[in-house]
């Protein structure tokens, strides 16, 4: 009998983590991210997008899954980045936040902010 409250108390336990993780990533407003990097000789462009429940996508490629708990964080990070701006350079990194009221989008060409290129550093290392 005190197998099966253990197990009980352990599901509840299971769910109520992965509700208040969605409630999380919905109050962020953030429905998906747009990253990436481009331009030099070629003026190519390479892009990631992060859905809302976690695929990375490359083109139409699945690249990898983000669990919910990672998500999260990185969802509330990008909420956070505050406003857009575009300073790019011959080469430039990228990333537009896309939100239930808008997007936001932040270009740069060197180091400019040191939330954004950890943020960036953080959603590149997905892509691997």
């Amino acid at each position: 009998m005190k197998l099966i409250n253990w197990a009980i108390l352990l599901i509840v336990a299971f769910l109520w983590q992965g509700c208040s993780v969605n409630k999380a990533i919905q109050q962020t407003e953030v429905q998906e991210i747009t990253f990436g990097y481009g331009g030099g000789i070629t003026q190519g462009v390479t892009s990631y997008v992060i859905k809302s429940n976690g695929i990375v996508l490359q083109k139409d490629k699945i690249i990898r899954k983000i669990p919910k708990d990672e998500l999260a964080e990185i969802y509330e990070d990008a909420a956070n980045l505050g406003n857009s701006f575009n300073y790019p350079q011959n080469t430039f990194s990228f990333i537009k936040v896309s939100k239930t009221n808008g997007e936001s989008y932040y270009c740069w060409g060197d180091v400019t902010a040191i939330p954004i290129i950890t943020l960036f550093a953080k959603l590149n290392s997905y892509t691997k």
